[in-house]
């Protein structure tokens, strides 16, 4: 069995090998293709490039959300990045998406904060900074949600990363902050005939839970999510079938920790570079209203910034035939295209 691994372990190493070897030579037409990209210690992003058929006008690093998510960004059963890179490919736009760490194809352990993929967006810029195919044409980041963020990180850390930022779905507020609107927007929904005084108590009971996650206080979180599940009336079977224990397992653990307690301001106040943030209307994850006036006011002075919100258009930008919109059913979605067309509609003006 030894012997076995370790076969597998040398043809592995021989993949990759072949995957990273022979750079083109200067000037050579952009061929999409599998690449690995070593991204430190063990940690190697799998991933895809993909290429117009037509002189490359630019280059994007896609940056997938919290995960875990496999290079395609598969949303309601729909690959979003891969048909979003189809689609910038059809405007000339060559772009590079990854498996995320310890997901589908790439090596390593699963990151428990998103700070840890900060490096593996890095990574990414400088391979696709690095190709010789890509000498004479600007480099970005497209970031989705939190990729979004990990992508003002990964520019805020290293100004020469990046030309350019798409973010989508961005968050502009705290994590704090989003998550409690979020989580209302949803809840007060579902259970509005608990009247006034009982929503109420649900809003203080979701800033009871980020508060006691914020702190690593474990024993606190459950007990306040216990509080929210019986402001709710919660029937007892979520109790019996694990539900509570897995909803509030995931408000205490490290992730949810990191993501509560970011701001995502002070990075983005240090980019110079042009930036687009575009958000759907119907958005409920990162509601523009709440995500857009932050990163607005906070843009540096140097910086061209411009906000598009798409009409009738969710946090995810897909929609399904005979849907309403912002309604999914797996199996049943697409890539709504007025997404590419604003962001290749900007690149026009930043390309020029």
């Amino acid at each position: 069995m030894a012997h076995l691994n370790a076969i597998l372990a040398a043809g592995a190493a021989l993949a990759i090998a072949a995957l990273t070897a022979a750079p083109a030579p200067a000037n050579a037409p952009c061929i999409s293709q599998d690449v690995a990209i070593p991204a430190g210690g063990d940690t190697v992003l799998a991933g895809t490039l993909t290429c117009p058929d037509t002189p490359v006008r630019a280059v994007m690093v896609m940056v997938t959300g919290s995960g875990p998510h496999t290079r395609d960004g598969v949303i309601s059963g729909a690959p979003m990045f891969a048909e979003l890179a189809e689609a910038l490919a059809a405007g000339g736009i060559a772009t590079l998406r990854v498996d995320e760490a310890g997901v589908g194809e790439s090596t390593g352990p699963r990151t428990e904060g998103f700070f840890e993929r900060v490096p593996h967006v890095a990574a990414s810029l400088a391979h696709v900074r690095a190709r010789p195919e890509f000498a004479s044409v600007p480099a970005g980041v497209y970031g989705h949600s939190e990729g979004a963020s990990l992508g003002v990180q990964a520019v805020a850390d290293d100004t020469n990363a990046a030309d350019f930022l798409v973010l989508v779905g961005a968050p502009g507020a705290d994590g704090r902050t989003i998550w409690v609107d979020q989580q209302y927007a949803l809840l007060s929904g579902q259970f509005a005939h608990l009247g006034e005084a009982r929503l109420d108590a649900v809003r203080a009971a979701l800033g009871a839970i980020t508060d006691a996650s914020i702190a690593g206080a474990r024993e606190d979180v459950f007990a306040a999510v216990r509080t929210l599940f019986e402001t709710l009336e919660a029937p007892a079977s979520v109790y019996e079938d694990g539900s509570f224990d897995q909803y509030a397992e995931r408000m205490a653990g490290r992730e949810m920790q990191v993501f509560l307690s970011h701001d995502p301001v002070p990075a983005f106040s240090q980019v110079e570079r042009p930036v687009l943030a575009v958000w759907g209307e119907l958005d409920r994850q990162t509601r523009p209203g709440l995500n857009r006036p932050g990163l607005e006011a906070a843009r540096h002075e140097a910086a061209e910034f411009t906000a598009v919100i798409l009409e009738d258009q969710d946090h995810f930008f897909l929609r399904g035939e005979g849907l309403a919109p912002g309604e999914h059913r797996f199996g049943a979605m697409a890539l709504a295209p007025e997404l590419p067309a604003a962001i290749l509609a900007w690149l026009e003006t930043v390309l020029e």
